[in-house]
Parts: structure tokens; C-alpha cells; sequence
């Protein structure tokens, strides 16, 4: 028989605002007004495509989620497991799913963390990195428009 992929949620005090806290490899994020969850590393992707990728992708989300033992003592939206998706709107193009290592979430003055696997509960980074001051211009050319158009 197949173990169980262990999988914990548990409550957080004080952190960074969610988009501080993430790595700069493999970032996933879904934040609106500082409230919502990111995550970083991957357990588990897959992509899917063509006419039936919405039903592909809930049968593999599904099937991931029957390997899981879940401890959530948060409950509610957004704790547990969380897959996150980017789908195409064309059949003929790819979707991606991932699930993360590790997600973040907050909803007003909750907040929570939930990973996977059987590591202690990740550290997370306290101290938001000063990254360097810099400044983007652009062009506005007509061309660019019409093109754009």
C-alpha cells in the first residue's frame, strides 16, 4: 500500500506582506489589496491541453489529492492544499497546473501556512531584501499602436 503524502496547515503570527515573502525561483502568487496566497517550490505539475483540458486538469487535480493526508487546523477558504493554474484560452495551447511546496495565505487578520511533505514547518523570511532602485521608460510610437492593434 502507498503511503500518504503528509500535508499541514497551521496558523502564523506576524510575517511580511505575501509578495515579500516570495523566492525568486519557481514563484506562484494569487494577491489582491495585500489579502490572498502565494506560494514557492513545486510538488507536483502537469500541463494539459485541447478540447476536454478543464476536465484533464480536475481528474489529475483529484487524483493528487487522493495521495494527501491533510492536517488543516485553520480551515476555510484557501487552506489545505491549493493548486494553482494558468489556463489558455485556446485548446490548441498549453494550461499549466502546479502545486507548491509551500503556500502563505491571508485573509484579513488570519493567516496561515500549509506544505507538503513530512519537513518541519518552513522558516520564513522575516527581513524584507532592499532590492536596487530602478526606473523603466518607455516609447509611444504610433507604428507601436497600429501594430499593437
Amino acid at each position: 500500500m502507498t503511503s500518504l503524502i503528509p500535508v499541514t496547515t497551521t496558523r502564523l503570527g506576524e510575517h511580511l506582506p505575501l509578495l515579500d515573502l516570495l523566492p525568486d525561483s519557481a514563484p506562484t502568487a494569487w494577491v489582491r489589496g495585500g489579502e490572498g496566497l502565494v506560494g514557492w517550490g513545486v510538488y507536483a505539475t502537469t500541463t494539459v491541453s485541447g478540447p476536454h483540458r478543464f476536465a484533464d486538469a480536475r481528474h489529475w487535480w483529484q487524483k493528487q489529492l487522493e495521495t494527501f493526508a491533510v492536517t488543516n487546523t485553520v480551515h476555510g477558504n484557501g487552506t489545505g492544499p491549493i493548486l494553482f493554474s494558468s489556463f489558455s484560452f485556446s485548446p490548441d495551447d498549453v494550461s499549466v497546473l502546479v502545486i507548491p511546496k509551500v503556500i502563505v495565505g491571508k485573509k484579513g487578520d488570519k493567516s496561515w501556512v500549509t506544505w507538503v511533505g513530512s519537513d518541519p514547518q518552513p522558516i520564513l523570511n522575516l527581513e524584507k531584501i532592499d532590492l536596487p532602485k530602478t526606473s523603466i521608460t518607455w516609447e509611444v510610437s504610433e507604428s507601436s499602436e497600429k501594430a499593437w492593434c
